[in-house]
């Protein structure tokens, strides 16, 4: 019980959500969350809003976000790609498949990923685990 609350913990408070890491000034904010029941955790998350691309850069100004630079930086793991989009419906969530301009989370192992990117005036952020 006291691994599962420490994991929870981690999770979900000690990190800052990705919608709540956006600037003040972020318009056109859409956020998709599904998780997904049982034991696993598993969930998937995507944000996208509008945003300079100054505030890009301070949003991907962690020590976790690293640039993306290639399969070598991360591994072969396919789920490091923008294709997927869980269970999302509606078109907002509509970045090019492109890696260009990527930062991946680096802390993030196994079947987890955390990607973010600046494309057409937009931060996209897509995060799993599990999925």
């Amino acid at each position: 019980m006291l691994l599962c609350c420490f994991l929870l913990y981690c999770m979900f408070v000690a990190k800052i959500p990705p919608r709540a890491a956006l600037p003040s000034t972020a318009t056109e904010v859409n956020e998709f969350r599904s998780d997904y029941a049982g034991i696993t955790m598993d969930y998937f998350w995507l944000v996208k809003a509008k945003i300079t691309e100054d505030e890009f850069r301070e949003y991907v100004a962690t020590p976790e976000l690293v640039p993306y630079e290639g399969v070598q930086s991360i591994g072969k793991r396919p789920q490091y790609d923008w294709s997927g989009h869980g269970d999302c419906s509606g078109d907002w969530w509509d970045p090019t498949e492109s890696m260009s301009n990527t930062y991946y989370d680096s802390t993030m192992t196994g079947s987890g990923c955390a990607l973010s990117k600046y494309e057409n005036g937009y931060v996209y952020y897509k995060e799993s685990v599990g999925y």
